[in-house]
């Protein structure tokens, strides 16, 4: 099969992050020393060729950056200190931004300034939304809005739930839609002139659910230091997921009184929580270790955001039984700005879209391991 080559690939890349090719003798020791690394799925080397040589068709169907778990043993070992880890992440974010049909996550990941000033826009409109709910759906006027003091029960008043419900769906079912459209270009570029069983999509579609809510791949590197790592990382995957479940299926009214949603809502505030502040202590004062020795900027968002989700949320949920109302109107207020920043840009867009990514990476990885063992 011909290919096209783009001699701009390499600089279009590098707009990502890190990407260092230069230092780079195609040694062959990052394969060799990944434990995730195949026959059939060889990493980091071979992408990192494909984009040295500008071939920008067989980057798009090369998933293999997304079977990377970003455990730096690669770097550490490599002969030419090249940093192929830091490749890696940066040949994801390409990839994000190529799947992305609405070409945000292009803009967001390739600039620090736009991507920052994408979440404090999202947040400042979520205050927007919030003030005009209350001017027209409450009926306060501006003034009311800091001497007043409003019980909790005015957020849902008579058809408030319908309003929150709805506002809710959306922040939820958009990002999950341009994800989806965003798998579907993942299978197109990854399938193109392939020779696929169809059964075997069938044969290996397990592998979604099981690695989404696993992450056992991550257990197959060999430093000690990832033991610890996963544990924090499941946490804070099966955090988000379960907080994402909760919002879809089991919002109501008088959430409080609801045993089995506050216990779920624990248990994935606890997830969230945990998991924010271990990655962001790692990164801020382990620089020793390789995996968190060098942090792009498009690593913090995730972290922080969590973490803010989970303060803000358990504050509202202690201050609501104080006669701090205002106080807990303002903080929730911030909640709300917060997850809704998170759910439309870092989800979509930012690094918590691997969530995604990765399983159906794994699973099209084994459809077509499958398929070249059945020919």
């Amino acid at each position: 099969m011909e290919y096209l080559l783009n001699p701009k690939l390499l600089r279009e890349i590098k707009k990502y992050g890190k990407f260092d090719v230069k230092g780079c003798y195609n040694c062959g020791t990052c394969p060799v020393v990944c434990n995730l690394s195949k026959d059939f799925a060889s990493f980091p080397r071979r992408p990192i060729q494909y984009a040295l040589i500008g071939s920008k068709e067989l980057v798009l169907k090369s998933i293999e950056a997304f079977l990377c778990h970003d455990c730096g043993d690669c770097s550490i070992s490599c002969p030419r200190e090249t940093e192929p880890r830091l490749s890696m992440a940066t040949l994801r974010r390409y990839l994000i931004s190529k799947y992305d049909i609405t070409r945000i996550a292009s803009k967001i990941l390739s600039s620090k300034i736009v991507g920052i000033a994408s979440y404090f826009i999202v947040a400042i409109l979520s205050f927007l939304i919030i003030f005009l709910y209350h001017y027209f759906k409450i009926g306060l006027s501006p003034s009311d809005f800091f001497p007043s003091s409003m019980p909790v029960e005015h957020i849902l008043p008579e058809g408030g739930f319908r309003i929150l419900k709805g506002y809710a769906l959306f922040v939820i079912l958009f990002p999950l839609l341009i994800l989806l459209i965003g798998v579907i270009r993942m299978g197109y570029y990854t399938f193109k002139g392939e020779k696929v069983s169809f059964g075997s999509f069938f044969v290996a579609l397990y592998e979604i659910i099981v690695n989404m809510l696993t992450q056992k791949d991550m257990l197959k590197c060999a430093k000690k230091e990832n033991k610890i790592r996963y544990i924090f990382h499941i946490m804070m995957a099966l955090g988000c997921l379960l907080m994402l479940i909760i919002v879809l299926f089991l919002l109501r009214w008088k959430i409080y009184t609801n045993l089995t949603q506050r216990i779920l809502g624990y248990l994935s505030t606890l997830g969230m929580l945990a998991g924010s502040i271990y990655v962001l202590f790692e990164r801020i004062f382990k620089k020793g270790e390789e995996i968190y020795k060098k942090s792009e900027w498009q690593d913090y968002p995730l972290p922080i955001l969590l973490l803010l989700i989970s303060l803000s949320g358990i504050l509202v949920h202690i201050l609501r039984n104080f006669e701090t109302e205002m106080l807990t109107h303002y903080i929730n207020f911030f909640h709300v700005a917060v997850v809704t920043s998170f759910l439309l840009i870092e989800l979509p867009f930012g690094k918590l879209s691997h969530l995604i990514y990765r399983p159906f990476a794994i699973y099209f990885y084994k459809v077509k391991e499958i398929s070249y063992k059945r020919r």
